[in-house]
C-alpha cells in the first residue's frame, strides 16, 4: 500500500495550516482519510503534525488549503496528491494554486458536532440579519464600526460574513471550530443590542472622536474608555462595550482559586464620559448579554450577574437573553430585568426591551 505523508501546523489561526479532501459538493478533513497520525513536534499549544494517508484514498481528488497567516489573515490554496508525492519537503505541497472563496461557498464543510451544526446554522440566519440592521443603522446615522486589534474574526465576520464564516470553519476539529466562532457570535449580538438600546433612546448623532476627528462605535475588550457617546434631541448617553476599569480589573478570584473575566457586556451612563476623560462613579444601566441556550451560561448568574451587581451597584441591570429563559429563574432574579427571546425576528421582546431602557435612561 503506496501512502503519503502530509503535515499540518496547529495554532488556532496563526501561522497554521490545515487540510481538506474535496468529496462532491463536501469539505472533509484530511485526518479521516489517514491510516496514521503522529504529533511531530509540541510545544505548548502548537503541534505539527504528519498524517500518513493511502494514495489510493485521495487520488485525483482535490485538496483544499486553509493557511493562515501570523496576524490571523486566511489564504485558500488547492492541488493534488501529486504535490505532496513530488514535494522535496516531506508533507509539505510542492505547489498549490489559490482557491477563490466562492468556490468555498459552494462547498459545504464536513461537521458532526450538533451544537457546531445549530451555531452555522444561526449565523447564516439569525447573525447576518443582526449584521445588516446595524450596518443599515449605522449608514443612517453616519458612524462605522471600528474593532480593536484582538477581535479578528469578530471583524471579518462583520465586515464579510462569507470570509468569517470559512475562516472560522477551516479548523482542525469541531471542537475548535465551535471555539472559534463562539466570541464572534456573542459580540455579533451585543452590538445588535447596543444598537436597540440606541433606538431605545431615540439617538440622533453619534459624537465625533475628537482625536482623531472621525463618527465610530470602537468594538474592543477591556477598554475604560467609552466606545461611543450618543446624542438624542434632549440626552447625551455614554456607551461602554466590555468595560472593565483597568488593566487586570477584569481577573478576579474564585473560592477554588480559578479565575474568570468581570466585564461588563454593554454599560450606559447619561452624560458624556468621552472627552475630557470622567471617572464613572455609578452606570445608570447595565446590560448582559447571552446569546446561547440557557443551559451553557446558567452558572454566570452565581459567577458573573450577580458580583456585578454586588460590585458596580448599577442603577438598573438588564439580562438581555436571545434564547428562553426559566420562569423560576425570572423570578428569582428581582433586582434584574429579564428579557428573553430577544432576537431579529421577535417584535414583542424588542420592544419590551426598548420601552425598559427607555424607562430606566430618560425618566
Amino acid at each position: 500500500m503506496q501512502t503519503v505523508k502530509i503535515w499540518e501546523f496547529w495554532y488556532g489561526t496563526r501561522g497554521t495550516c490545515y487540510y481538506y479532501v474535496r468529496e462532491g459538493n463536501k469539505l472533509r478533513r484530511i485526518s479521516e482519510y489517514a491510516v496514521k497520525q503522529t504529533v511531530v513536534e509540541k510545544d505548548g499549544r502548537k503541534a505539527s503534525m504528519e498524517f500518513e494517508v493511502p494514495l489510493e484514498r485521495i487520488s485525483g481528488k482535490q485538496i483544499y488549503a486553509f493557511y493562515y497567516s501570523n496576524n490571523g489573515n486566511l489564504g485558500l490554496h488547492k492541488c493534488g496528491v501529486d504535490s505532496f508525492l513530488y514535494s522535496e519537503h516531506t508533507g509539505i505541497p510542492k505547489h498549490m494554486d489559490p482557491a477563490d472563496l466562492e468556490e468555498l461557498n459552494e462547498l459545504e464543510i464536513e461537521m458532526e458536532n450538533p451544537l457546531l451544526k445549530q451555531a452555522v446554522q444561526e449565523l447564516r440566519t439569525i447573525y447576518t440579519k443582526m449584521i445588516d440592521e446595524v450596518k443599515d443603522y449605522a449608514s443612517k446615522l453616519g458612524f462605522k464600526i471600528e474593532f480593536g486589534r484582538r477581535v479578528k474574526r469578530t471583524a471579518e465576520i462583520f465586515e464579510d460574513p462569507l470570509m468569517g464564516y470559512v475562516a472560522c470553519l477551516g479548523l482542525q476539529s469541531d471542537e475548535a471550530k465551535l471555539r472559534s466562532l463562539k466570541v464572534p457570535m456573542k459580540w455579533i449580538y451585543q452590538i445588535w443590542v447596543m444598537m436597540l438600546a440606541c433606538k431605545a433612546l431615540d439617538v440622533k448623532e453619534i459624537e465625533k472622536e475628537p482625536l482623531m476627528g472621525e463618527i465610530f462605535w470602537l468594538i474592543e475588550q477591556g477598554s475604560s474608555s467609552p466606545a461611543f457617546v450618543a446624542k438624542s434631541d434632549t440626552n447625551v448617553f455614554s456607551f461602554w462595550f466590555e468595560y472593565q476599569p483597568s488593566k487586570k480589573a477584569h481577573l478576579s478570584e474564585r473560592p477554588a482559586g480559578k479565575r474568570r473575566p468581570m466585564r461588563l457586556d454593554i454599560a450606559i451612563c447619561k452624560g458624556n464620559y468621552g472627552y475630557p476623560r470622567r471617572i464613572v462613579e455609578k452606570f445608570d444601566l447595565i446590560i448582559e448579554c447571552k446569546n446561547e441556550d440557557f443551559e451553557f451560561w446558567e452558572s454566570d448568574i452565581e459567577d458573573q450577574l450577580i458580583p456585578y451587581l454586588e460590585k458596580y451597584k448599577p442603577t438598573n441591570m438588564i439580562l438581555a437573553s436571545m434564547k428562553p429563559v426559566p420562569i423560576n429563574i425570572k423570578k428569582e432574579l428581582t433586582t434584574i430585568s429579564v428579557i428573553d427571546n430577544l432576537a431579529p425576528n421577535n417584535e414583542n421582546a424588542i420592544q419590551e426591551f426598548r420601552k425598559l431602557v427607555k424607562q430606566y435612561l430618560t425618566n
